[in-house]
């Protein structure tokens, strides 16, 4: 992420890692609920989101 930084009145800064880690749960969980309702183009992206997330985690930093 090109932005981790926070300002005094923002949230809490959060690392590309943990953001990568939060997209990749996220996604799975969306991409079960697509697959569960037989959204096969929804299920198919969702899974490709949670494989790229996946892969930034394992990334070295």
């Amino acid at each position: 992420m090109a932005d981790e930084g926070n300002d005094a009145a923002g949230p809490p800064a959060v690392t590309a890692l943990e953001t990568a880690h939060y997209i990749e749960e996220l996604s799975g969980e969306l991409q079960a609920m697509a697959a569960r309702h037989d959204f096969k183009l929804l299920a198919y992206l969702l899974s490709m989101v949670e494989d790229e997330a996946a892969a930034l985690t394992k990334k070295p930093a």
